[in-house]
C-alpha cells in the first residue's frame, strides 16, 4: 500500500489460484481506494507443461533465480486448486 500511496502502479505476480483469492484482492483494493485490474493468460496444457519443464531445467542448472523446482506432487496440487476464470464476451471474469 505504501508504493500505491506513493502514486506508483504495482503488479502482483501471484497465483490467485481460486475465485475466492481473486475476490479477496479485489475487495482489499476497493476497501483501500485502489483500482484492481486482473489479467488471465489462457494457454494450452502443452505450453504450460513446456514452461514448467523449462523452469525446472533453469532451477537444476542454477539459473532459476528465486524459482523453485516443481515436482509432480506440487504440479498435481496446484492443478487441483486452480479455478479457471469464467469467460464472457471475450473477457475473463476473475
Amino acid at each position: 500500500m505504501e508504493i500505491v500511496n506513493a502514486g506508483c502502479t504495482v503488479i502482483l505476480d501471484w497465483g490467485f489460484w481460486t475465485k475466492e483469492n481473486r475476490k479477496e484482492i479485489k475487495r482489499y483494493g476497493e476497501n483501500n481506494g485502489v483500482l484492481v485490474e486482473m489479467h488471465y493468460i489462457d494457454i494450452d496444457d502443452k505450453t504450460w507443461y513446456e514452461n514448467i519443464e523449462k523452469r525446472n531445467n533453469e532451477v537444476i542448472s542454477g539459473n532459476g533465480g528465486s524459482s523453485f523446482y516443481v515436482n509432480e506432487g506440487l504440479l498435481n496440487k496446484v492443478s487441483s486448486l486452480f479455478e479457471i476464470p469464467e469467460k464472457r464476451r471475450n473477457r475473463y471474469l476473475v
